[in-house]
């Protein structure tokens, strides 16, 4: 396997798991904007590290779910 589709199974993997853990938990997801950011921050800073890539990167990815989980909500208030 090359080392290009490594990172490509690794970064797809990462966000099945990432994604799979927002629709399984959704009572996990921050309840605001303000831990909601905190998370994309960590996440952000952890990424610099490359220490432990999957991990970094499931945890990118669920950030980012929550983040579409939160504008999705929003955004179903004003339809009704």
């Amino acid at each position: 396997m090359s080392t290009h589709s490594f990172l490509i199974a690794l970064g797809t993997g990462a966000a099945l798991i990432a994604f799979w853990f927002a629709v399984r938990f959704p009572e996990r997801a921050p309840e605001n904007l303000q831990r909601l950011l905190i998370h994309v921050a960590i996440v952000m800073a952890a990424g610099w590290l490359f220490a432990v890539v999957l991990p970094v990167l499931i945890y990118t990815f669920l950030a980012g779910a929550w983040v579409l989980q939160m504008v999705h909500e929003t955004f179903s208030r004003f339809k009704k």
